[in-house]
C-alpha cells in the first residue's frame, strides 16, 4: 500500500491505493520461518520402543522368502528409437526432425539431423 500511495508501481497498471484495497482480500499474518526444522517427539528414544523394533526385525529375518529370478536379454544387433516431433523452425540446412539413438555397449548418444520422416530418410539417419 506504501508503495501504491508513493506511486512507485508506475509499470503495474490499475495498481491503485482504491483498486488494490477494492480487489486485493484480507490475509492474515503467517509465520515466515522456522517451518524447516524437524517436529518434535516423532522418534522416541525410550528403550521399549527400541526393544520393540529389534524383536520384530529378528522374527522378520527368520521369514522364508522368495527365490528371485532376472533374465537376461542379449541386446547385440537389435536397435530402438524414439523420434522426436516437428520442430518449430527449419534449420539453415532445411532439417525439421532429429533423429536420437542411444548404443548401449559404449553408453554413446547419436544424433542425426532429418529432413522428414520418411522410411529412406530412416534408414541414412
Amino acid at each position: 500500500m506504501d508503495a501504491a500511495s508513493a506511486g512507485r508501481l508506475i509499470g503495474i497498471p490499475f495498481a491503485t491505493v482504491t483498486n488494490i484495497r477494492e480487489f486485493y482480500p484480507e490475509t492474515k499474518a503467517i509465520p515466515k520461518g522456522h517451518l524447516d526444522q524437524q517436529r518434535q517427539d516423532v522418534r522416541s528414544t525410550k528403550a521399549k520402543a527400541l526393544d520393540h523394533i529389534l524383536q520384530s526385525k529378528k522374527s522378520a529375518s527368520n521369514t522364508p522368502h522368495k527365490d528371485v529370478y532376472a533374465g537376461v536379454w542379449d541386446l547385440k544387433h537389435t536397435t530402438y528409437s524414439d523420434q522426436t516431433g516437428r520442430f518449430p523452425y527449419t534449420s539453415h540446412r532445411r532439417n525439421k526432425f532429429v533423429m536420437v539413438m542411444v548404443e548401449l555397449d559404449s553408453s554413446a548418444i547419436l544424433i542425426e539431423p532429418m529432413k522428414n520422416r520418411s522410411t529412406e530418410e530412416l534408414k541414412r539417419a
